[in-house]
């Protein structure tokens, strides 16, 4: 769907400037607003009224042509947009997103109305809506407030949907924050969540009270709306808030949105309180195992120190029938330095490779152990003694990206890059691979060449 005439929009205010032109060199020279055409015409040098006339006329011209040649570059580009379809198309949208970028903010008047792509869009017209949401949000144009607000009131869903992303970067918050409040009140579905996101991005005391008010939203999705959105918007409040929520019981259900705030705000869990409220949720009997799994996980790349309160709260996950669980928990406290823990963990794996020296799968269950509590130098010579023992001439993938990942925390890309450009994977397992934590410092050099990744 495209809207039938979306260039009768109002020019943009650079554009309206053409057309005062000559009037405002008049007023900058001393002219009054109420001056005659004919003293003003004087003023500025021009031999009579008839000549400012003329300037302004050719001021009016130049802004039509100005505008018609935007008006046609920005139809084009929508063209283009609606017609992807099929692989590659997030690159290709990517460079006509970079082509409106190019126009400038003085289009964004013209682009509010292709936001909205209708009830049933193709999967060009998705895009295109998408896109030109994220142009707005970078123009930041307070030429289209009103505009967004009423699409966002009354455009279809996806529409609405847009536009609200688009206020995101509002430079009028004074005016949308009340409006988003009220949206958020008044909606349902996904629309009630994006305007509780887009508030939380605009910020502000108005956008905290109202999370801090969302937290107890009977609808889950809400709630995790407004977990992850405290996270982000880094308030004083943010920590208050969600100790709070936390400690009054039934976030067991917001496990993902919990481990995403903390991902915002790791340092909290530098402070006792954060810190066991996460270990007490992970020892909950009302959390699944896999989401006990990911809150130790997430704790044991955290830099802690195992202290009196840390290891009394840790002792149920330790001593869980669930051996999955316990590990977990003991490999947690041997990365935060509790030398007890990494003995008990290792020596399980030690006796193992005592029994079975000549099984290249002992070595590299306890290489995995050893890269886990962040004994790098260890996990790669068991890592490579796995790799020389398969003798069979059989070439696992799991070593090689073991000794890559060590390399990797190590800041010894170049060494990271050998294996991963040796390991018997697809350039799709790469490309996977850069998106893992691990290798977020590599990614940052020279050596992100060898994740084969797109241009």
């Amino acid at each position: 769907m495209r809207p039938n005439d979306p260039t009768m929009t109002r020019p943009s205010a650079p554009l309206r400037r053409l057309t005062a032109l000559a009037l405002f060199a008049a007023l900058a020279t001393g002219v009054s607003a109420r001056t005659p055409l004919r003293s003003a015409a004087a003023t500025v040098g021009l031999d009579d009224e008839g000549s400012l006339q003329d300037l302004l006329a050719k001021a009016r011209r130049e802004r039509d042509a100005t505008l018609t040649r935007m008006r046609e570059e920005v139809v084009s580009i929508v063209k283009d947009l609606d017609a992807l379809t099929g692989r590659n198309t997030e690159r290709a949208a990517g460079k006509l997103r970079k082509r409106l970028l190019d126009l400038g903010a003085d289009c964004a008047p013209l682009l509010v109305p292709y936001l909205d792509v209708g009830t049933v869009p193709e999967d060009g017209e998705k895009l295109r809506g998408e896109k030109i949401s994220e142009v707005l949000r970078s123009f930041a144009s307070p030429a289209v407030t009103t505009e967004l607000m009423e699409m966002a009131s009354k455009g279809s869903r996806r529409g609405r949907l847009n536009a609200l992303k688009a206020l995101t970067s509002t430079p009028d918050p004074e005016r949308v924050l009340p409006f988003l409040r009220d949206m958020f009140r008044t909606a349902t579905g996904n629309l009630r969540q994006q305007a509780l996101a887009t508030l939380a991005e605009i910020g502000g005391p108005q956008a905290s009270t109202l999370l801090a008010e969302a937290l107890a939203d009977k609808d889950d999705d809400v709630v995790d709306v407004a977990i992850r959105a405290l996270g982000t918007s880094r308030s004083a409040q943010a920590s208050a808030s969600l100790l709070a929520y936390m400690k009054k019981g039934g976030s067991d259900e917001h496990i993902a949105a919990i481990l995403d705030f903390y991902k915002e705000m790791p340092e909290l869990l530098e402070e006792k309180q954060h810190l066991l409220a996460l270990v007490g949720l992970a020892g909950s009997f009302d959390v699944s195992r896999p989401d006990t799994l990911r809150i130790l996980d997430t704790l044991r790349r955290l830099e802690l120190d195992a202290g009196k309160d840390l290891k009394k709260a840790m002792e149920p996950l330790v001593g869980s029938n669930i051996e999955e669980v316990s590990e977990a928990a003991l490999i947690m406290l041997a990365r935060a330095k509790d030398k007890n823990a990494k003995r008990r963990l290792i020596a399980k794996y030690d006796e193992r490779v005592k029994k079975q020296k000549d099984w290249a799968s002992v070595y590299e269950d306890r290489a995995d152990i050893l890269y886990k509590i962040g004994d790098y130098s260890r996990a790669i010579k068991d890592y490579k003694d796995a790799i020389e023992m398969r003798s069979n001439g059989s070439r696992e993938a799991a070593p090689f990206i073991g000794i890559a990942r060590c390399y990797a925390l190590m800041g010894r890309y170049k060494d990271a890059a050998e294996y991963l450009n040796n390991a018997p994977v697809s350039m799709v397992t790469l490309r996977e691979l850069a998106r893992d934590p691990d290798f977020a410092g590599m990614l940052e050099s020279k050596y992100v060449k060898s994740f084969h990744l797109p241009k």
